[in-house]
């Protein structure tokens, strides 16, 4: 792979952050917005995929501690970001670990070790499937 096509950016579309960055992420990288609760690192998240589908690109958001619904409803309200439709056009789609039933993890005595083996499986056999461009996990800490 040549220089050029390792420095290539991709843009965020968030205000003032792409110029902070140099012109976005750097493509094909992995990056980790880090702060305490309440910081914005999910609408951060949820506006990088938005802004990416409608920049024609397709999504994936993982969410390991809030609902789909709720975050959904949470990202209408306050901004406007239909994610039903987007889900609905096929842009977009929800792995959502923290719904209840999925949380096996609470009801199964499970090692830390399977437990990222488990994880680390899901997210391989959903990308496989699914091929996004975009991918955001909310929350690693979970």
């Amino acid at each position: 792979m040549d220089d050029e096509r390792l420095m290539e950016r991709m843009e965020t579309g968030i205000p003032g952050y792409d110029e902070l960055l140099g012109g976005g992420f750097f493509k094909g990288s992995v990056n980790a917005v880090i702060g305490g609760s309440g910081t914005g690192k999910t609408a951060f998240g949820g506006e990088f995929i938005y802004n990416g589908v409608k920049e024609g690109k397709t999504g994936m958001i993982v969410l390991t501690s809030e609902e789909a619904e709720y975050i959904k409803r949470e990202w209408y309200t306050s901004f406007g970001w239909d994610f039903w439709k987007l889900e609905e056009e096929g842009k977009v789609i929800f792995v959502d670990i923290a719904d209840p039933s999925l949380r096996l993890q609470k009801t199964v005595e499970i090692s830390p070790d399977e437990l990222i083996k488990s994880f680390k499986k899901l997210l391989e056999s959903k990308i496989k499937n699914v091929n996004p461009d975009l991918i955001f996990i909310d929350s690693l800490e979970a």
